[in-house]
């Protein structure tokens, strides 16, 4: 049907008359099952209703309201850009969701989505289960957002998905001690990997890996690395605070649909804090851990702060994050080796100097001291260059707010 078309249907048109006419049933003949969506969900649920459009795009029968033309939306799948329908109504031909013709009318609110499909009441009770099977395989291993990497973020209506590439992050990219690696070998990707033996032995295989730190340490970077290395075999959700915090419960739900996943959570500190005043939101973090962390699907959840001391210790006990990883700043050997490799062109820089006077700094200032060096030299790096930066710098070491675990 043209978009001329739709615009000619009469205003008494309503979703009933529309479904009953496609189906050959009088509207009094009609029973229909719903089930609200979020947006993911719509995107998923979307992309399945594209599918059969593409069989035959005569069985697109109008919009949401039964009245104009459908309403299109652009969603961020894991391989790409998709137009998916947000607002509309498709007949559905029989062994896609049952064995016979029914038609799906997907209605986006100004809160709230919902998808309905119509059947005849002499077929409801058949329609009912496979509904909710077709639903559930649609939004978890049907999803388009599966094994993807995303950036999860917020408004009023809920969490919205946003296509973020780890990029070409790998370990040589930060120095750390060997047992740092070990514990991500043992907790994540062993986790993410034996999930099936696990769940067949009646254990849980998600996990809860904390990262404490002063900022600079390379927390965030550890996260792209994590998620750099699980491409293409575990969905990754980069969540804003503000995003975990406002949505927490959705969040996880949304982690098990598309699992094995990876959830990361920058400064867990701004999302649960102590039993005071964010009381509530305490309890519902711990609510929603306890719950992903005995589901078998492979969740792993990656958070990390710079100030351990202000979170209850009850959400970051074990079983809810099995292990915490202390992130200081480097040694004089790790110092040496950040040098080198950001001042790798300037082969006369006297790394040992430099090394000597940076005593406290992280890896973020050894990154930020070789720029500010190259800037003020003009691209003419010495060790003197590279001095001058340092004594404008401010890397006296410092007690870090909070107490690491």
């Amino acid at each position: 049907m043209s978009t001329t078309d739709f615009a000619a249907q009469a205003t008494t048109e309503t979703p009933s008359s529309v479904a009953g006419r496609a189906l050959g049933v009088a509207a009094a003949r009609l029973a229909a099952v719903s089930t609200p969506l979020n947006r993911p969900a719509v995107a998923a649920v979307g992309a399945a209703l594209m599918r059969v459009l593409a069989e035959d795009p005569d069985r697109l029968l109008g919009g949401g309201e039964a009245r104009g033309a459908p309403v299109w939306g652009i969603a961020e799948t894991t391989t790409g850009d998709l137009a998916v329908p947000i607002s509309a109504m498709v007949r559905v031909p029989a062994g896609v969701m049952t064995d016979h013709d029914v038609v799906a009318r997907m209605h986006q609110a100004e809160w709230e989505a919902t998808l309905e499909v119509f059947t005849t009441v002499d077929n409801l009770l058949q329609l009912r289960p496979a509904f909710r099977a077709w639903v559930v395989e649609t939004t978890t291993t049907g999803s388009p957002f599966r094994f993807g990497q995303f950036a999860v973020e917020a408004d009023n209506k809920g969490i919205n998905l946003t296509r973020w590439a780890a990029g070409t992050a790998s370990r040589a990219d930060l120095l750390l001690p060997p047992r740092v690696w070990e514990t991500i070998d043992r907790t994540i990707h062993g986790s993410l990997e034996m999930r099936e033996t696990m769940a067949a032995a009646g254990l849980a295989s998600s996990a809860g890996v904390l990262c404490v730190g002063p900022p600079g340490t390379g927390k965030s970077a550890l996260a792209r690395i994590v998620a750099a290395e699980v491409m293409g075999r575990a969905t990754v959700l980069m969540a804003t605070p503000w995003a975990a915090q406002r949505f927490l419960a959705p969040l996880f739900r949304l982690a098990a649909q598309l699992a094995p996943s990876v959830v990361v959570i920058d400064d867990l500190d701004l999302v649960v804090g102590g039993r005071g005043a964010g009381a509530e939101q305490l309890h519902g973090f711990l609510a929603s851990m306890d719950e992903v962390m005995g589901s078998p699907e492979g969740v792993v959840v990656l958070a990390s702060t710079n100030a351990p001391g202000s979170i209850d210790p009850a959400a970051i006990r074990a079983s809810r994050f099995d292990a915490v990883i202390e992130m200081t700043a480097p040694q004089p050997e790790g110092r040496a080796r950040i040098l080198e490799r950001y001042l790798a062109a300037f082969p006369d820089v006297d790394i040992d100097r430099v090394v000597q006077a940076t005593g406290g700094a992280t890896g973020a200032d050894l990154r930020d001291l070789a720029r500010r060096a190259y800037l003020a030299s003009r691209g003419a790096v010495t060790t003197e260059a590279v001095l001058a930066a340092v004594d404008d710098g401010r890397f006296a070491e410092e007690l870090t707010t909070g107490a690491y675990l």
